[in-house]
């Protein structure tokens, strides 16, 4: 087929009138548009499929995951009788720890393909945030006692507080303190900070004085499943999905989320929320 696109106007020719006529060849940008709209089109099915894939193994996997959990958990704590190999209360805490993060890993990657398809929605709440980092603790909290870490929290004087989705906000936050336990050596410093800057948006921070990472490495481990070639870092388990995760969450809530860090002085995550987010005092 050939596209014309067709000009025309009235014109006075030799005293008379006359109507002048010109014709574009559009074939090839038609050409392109129709490929363009086919491959937008396989892109929204693909998308479509991979949704819903993912919930449905979600839902196949989750039924003997939970079983797993169910059963190593009585068997790890001795529930029906002691074991005669003491080893066996050791063998099944693994199998329930391995299990448990499996299914953690499975959450982070529906939540990432709804955030990816926009139908993810928050449920704004009042959150206190001196209350959201003492939750994230209780999760994150034996990492850093076991490393022998310190953790430190300033909270601002008067206390702030936050409009947004709690639940995913506690996930930030046991996200971003997770990696700093995790890439910052023994006996090492994580230092959180609250503040409110001068236009009003709350600013979170988070310090550590582990590893670090190259800047031109930050870009990558912002995308999911994005690791870097570090013999420090791939030593550690996980699939790249927390910062990814994290950073879409709080995008979800019209904040943004900046990475600074160099290697061998450690790394500073900050979470800046727009001024409307902010609350002087939670109710």
């Amino acid at each position: 087929d050939v596209w014309l696109d067709i000009l025309s106007r009235p014109i006075l020719w030799e005293g008379q009138s006359a109507l002048q006529v010109a014709a574009v060849d559009i074939t090839d940008r038609k050409r392109v548009e129709k490929e363009l709209l086919a491959s937008k089109q396989r892109a929204e099915v693909a998308d479509k499929a991979k949704n819903e894939f993912l919930a449905n193994m979600s839902h196949e996997l989750r039924t003997p995951l939970n079983s797993i959990m169910g059963y190593s958990e009585i068997m790890a704590k001795e529930l029906l009788g002691g074991h005669e190999n003491p080893s066996y209360a050791e063998y099944s805490a693994n199998v329930f720890s391995a299990a448990t993060h499996l299914l953690s890993l499975i959450d982070d990657l529906l939540d990432i393909s709804r955030i990816e398809a926009g139908v993810m929605d928050i449920n704004e709440s009042e959150i206190d945030i001196g209350e959201l980092f003492r939750s994230a603790m209780q999760i994150v909290g034996w990492r850093a006692e076991a490393k022998h870490q310190m953790v430190s929290v300033a909270r601002p004087d008067p206390p702030l507080g936050l409009l947004g989705d709690g639940r995913y906000l506690r996930q930030v936050m046991i996200n971003l303190l997770t990696n700093a336990v995790k890439y910052t050596h023994d006996r090492g410093v994580i230092k959180v900070g609250v503040r409110k800057q001068a236009g009003g948006a709350l600013a979170v921070s988070i310090k550590d004085s582990g590893v670090g990472i190259k800047a031109e490495d930050i870009p990558k481990i912002l995308e999911p499943f994005g690791k870097v070639q570090s013999s420090v870092r791939q030593t550690q388990e996980g699939i790249g999905l927390g910062l990814p995760l994290s950073k879409k969450l709080v995008e979800l809530h019209g904040g943004r989320l900046a990475i600074d860090s160099a290697v061998g002085t450690g790394t500073t995550v900050t979470i800046i929320f727009p001024p409307e987010r902010t609350l002087s005092r939670v109710s």
